[in-house]
């Protein structure tokens, strides 16, 4: 009878154990989901970097633009001295 009491404490540390490793896995499941998350904040970081330089580039645009304009007014300028 004690040997197979004994049996059942075993199986009992047995299924311990298993429940154990399946906590690690799950553990281990939830880290390389936080690492997910982590590339996907980087990810939408670098999207903002992009966006910082479009934008960038608008300003530029907007830059030419207004040189452009400074250029017509100085033309108009010599067109209106001319006469």
């Amino acid at each position: 009878m004690q040997f197979v009491v004994d049996q059942l404490d075993l199986m009992q540390f047995v299924v311990g154990q298993l429940d154990l490793m399946q906590f690690v896995v799950g553990q281990l499941d939830l880290v390389q989901f936080v690492v997910g998350q982590l590339d996907l904040v980087q990810f939408v970081v670098g999207q903002l970097d992009l966006v910082q330089f479009v934008v960038g580039q608008l300003d530029l645009v907007q830059f030419v633009v207004g040189q452009l304009d400074l250029v017509q007014f100085v033309v108009g300028q010599l067109n209106l001295e001319k006469r």
